[in-house]
């Protein structure tokens, strides 16, 4: 009795390599989580850049802070954010603080601008 095994050992064949692929491509999208940047520049009430003024950004899944403390031209950069995440972010310089305004994980994409005033009246 003589049985053709080729269709079976094709099919063999077939499913190794699927299986190997698979194993080895792993789309970009789902291996990394997204993520965003947020900068801005901290003024004063007569749009004057203030030094040395600490920006404060709150991961509210976390709970964590991280602090960014301007130079002379009054600007911070956060970069790589959490994608998946809300942030409440605010400065504060000389006891004085600004509004605190909200990050959403609706806020994707390009880099997100927020700029804050603080008012010394």
């Amino acid at each position: 009795m003589a049985t053709n095994r080729r269709p079976l050992r094709l099919l063999s064949i077939v499913l190794i390599w699927i299986s190997f692929w698979s194993a080895i491509y792993r789309p970009a999208a789902s291996a990394q989580r997204p993520s965003r940047n947020v900068n801005g520049i901290v003024s004063d009430q007569h749009q004057v850049p203030l030094k040395g003024a600490i920006v404060q950004l709150r991961d509210l899944d976390s709970d964590g802070v991280i602090s960014y403390i301007t130079g002379v031209d009054g600007r911070y950069s956060f970069r790589r954010l959490v994608g998946d995440s809300d942030y409440r972010i605010w400065a504060k310089v000389h006891g004085h603080r600004s509004k605190v305004k909200t990050l959403s994980i609706f806020d994707s994409g390009t880099p997100k601008t927020i700029n804050f005033v603080i008012s010394f009246q």
